[in-house]
């Protein structure tokens, strides 16, 4: 585990800045996605409170959809929709990508009833789903 951060501090460290906002978020972003692999929560919300502390570093939904797959993935459902409402409380608009990574935790739980919620929330948003939308419902709603 100390060998893998030090290696996911390496790669971040090693990606530094061009356009210190854009550069940072999406380095933030490729760290987020490392911690997604290493199903490593604590990690993730340590990286997110950086970019909350930078000052300059807004996250945008391509963050916050790595950093809910990431709590989703080591933490689950109750994780994932906790990073979700920081998310929309964060004035960050969610997109097919944040639909899907939380249907696929819900396929992963088993949890049908909050992934009809949620494709009704998504559509409700006028948000079209695409084939991975599908794929996770029906997933979930099969469990």
């Amino acid at each position: 585990r100390a060998s893998q951060f030090s290696l996911l501090l390496e790669v971040f460290e090693a990606a530094g800045p061009v356009d210190r906002r854009e550069a940072g978020v999406r380095a933030f972003a490729i760290a987020m996605r490392a911690c997604s692999q290493l199903r490593d929560g604590r990690l993730a919300r340590w990286l997110m409170q950086e970019v909350h502390d930078c000052g300059d570093l807004a996250p945008n939904t391509r963050l916050y959809n790595s950093y809910i797959n990431c709590i989703g993935r080591s933490d689950g459902w109750e994780a994932a929709q906790q990073a979700w409402g920081e998310m929309r409380a964060s004035g960050v608009s969610s997109d097919v990508v944040t639909f899907n990574t939380l249907l696929q935790v819900c396929a992963r739980e088993a949890r049908g009833g909050e992934a009809a919620d949620l494709f009704q929330r998504m559509q409700d948003q006028g948000l079209e789903p695409d084939g991975t939308t599908v794929a996770a419902l029906i997933h979930a709603l099969d469990k």
